[in-house]
């Protein structure tokens, strides 16, 4: 489950090589929000890809070839413990049978927040 799901473009991805602190930021736009009352405030939001996360290996194979590339991506926003705010995702290949599940699932009220 999520705030929201979108049709979202990548259109930045940036490593930082901080050592312990390194990770990814994935620069996406929205296209079009597909089901979920509390999309991200603004089109354009970027996600963290920390080095601990298993998607990081996959980032670092796959960096060059994911901008401009359109993902259905489900996002989730958490309140850290300091009052910042960061979102949570899941990012699905931009096909007819994921629009449809979702669309499908949004019209039976299955992907609200619970």
């Amino acid at each position: 489950m999520g705030d929201a799901v979108l049709r979202a473009r990548v259109d930045t991805v940036t490593a930082k090589n901080d050592g312990v602190d390194s990770r990814y930021d994935l620069g996406l736009r929205t296209l079009e929000r597909l089901a979920g009352e509390h999309p991200p405030s603004v089109e354009n939001f970027t996600v963290r890809i920390d080095r601990s996360s298993p998607a990081s290996n996959i980032l670092k194979n796959f960096q060059n070839r994911l901008g401009g590339r359109i993902f259905i991506v489900f996002v989730r926003e958490f309140v850290r413990p300091d009052g910042d705010t960061e979102l949570h995702f899941h990012a699905s290949p931009d096909s007819k049978d994921v629009a449809s599940a979702v669309r499908e699932a949004a019209a039976f009220g299955e992907t609200t927040v619970r």
